[in-house]
């Protein structure tokens, strides 16, 4: 019997609809980490695919080829990626924020860059919201970090939130990418199929939820969550991933602007159609 292939996930609670069938299944041996681990397994080959975040991509998007018709976006302010601070947004110089946050790092910079001219340094910091304002003057918290843990904060931004004002296109959160040749064809049917399967069965992705990993909300919560992120990509998804790296870009995030390279397949998959989740 081959070895099953290494899928490398995130933790985070928002990614569950579409890790949930695959963990359940026996094709994929399934590695969690934090995505910039992910990305540092994949790039050493000790994965053959992950899901990553974009800017984890675009650094060897030479290399990586994405499965198509699957990523997490949002465009609502569901605390996915927030902000949190003391005083007035202009005052704000030094965010604490988890290393392994690449892409939400980048985009607070855009946006703090181009909504209020702020060019801030950034505090690497993991831990409770009230230490990492002690060492700087904001905290970013994204995904599980930010369920809930906000409200004593008196500002926040919704980082979601602001890049959807300012572009009109949704947030990319990630997608699954490996090099190509890395997966076969019912490799990434499968992974499409599992978007599907947990993209309509919503309720039950909730329930089989662990309380530390939810954050102690109970399962209609976590429902109503997920509720507000699109795990397709349809050609706005697409258009976003592709302006936030332009944006990267621009902000001397990346030397150029990555070509979005897919896994191909000589005949579409018919997946059955899932309902709108955003």
């Amino acid at each position: 019997m081959s070895e099953k292939k290494r899928l490398g996930v995130p933790p985070h609670l928002y990614c569950r609809p579409l890790t949930a069938r695959l963990a359940e299944g026996s094709m994929f041996a399934i590695v969690e980490n934090p995505s910039a681990q992910n990305a540092i397994l994949l790039r050493q080959h000790e994965l053959d695919a992950a899901f990553l975040s974009p800017i984890e991509y675009a650094r060897e998007g030479s290399e990586y080829r994405i499965v198509p018709g699957v990523a997490l976006s949002s465009s609502e302010g569901v605390g996915a990626a927030v902000l949190c601070f003391r005083e007035k947004m202009k005052a704000i110089t030094t965010i604490a924020a988890d290393p392994a946050a690449t892409s939400e790092i980048v985009l607070a910079k855009i946006l703090l860059g181009e909504q209020f001219e702020v060019q801030p340094e950034i505090v690497p910091a993991v831990g409770q919201l009230s230490e990492m304002l002690e060492v700087a003057d904001a905290a970013l918290l994204v995904g599980n970090a930010a369920l809930g843990k906000h409200t004593a904060v008196p500002y926040t931004i919704d980082l979601v939130e602001e890049w959807f004002e300012m572009t009109d296109l949704p947030y990319v959160h990630g997608f699954w990418c490996g090099r190509e040749g890395a997966l076969s064809k019912d490799e990434i049917r499968t992974i499409q199929h599992a978007r599907t399967e947990g993209g309509l069965s919503l309720h039950d992705v909730s329930k089989g939820i662990p309380p530390a990993t939810a954050s102690a909300l109970m399962p209609h919560e976590i429902k109503e969550y997920l509720e507000h992120f699109s795990y397709d990509l349809p050609d706005d998804v697409q258009y976003g991933l592709t302006e936030f790296l332009r944006y990267a870009y621009y902000h001397g995030v990346l030397p150029d602007v990555p070509d979005i390279e897919f896994y191909s397949l000589d005949v579409s998959p018919d997946l059955p159609a899932a309902p709108p989740l955003n």
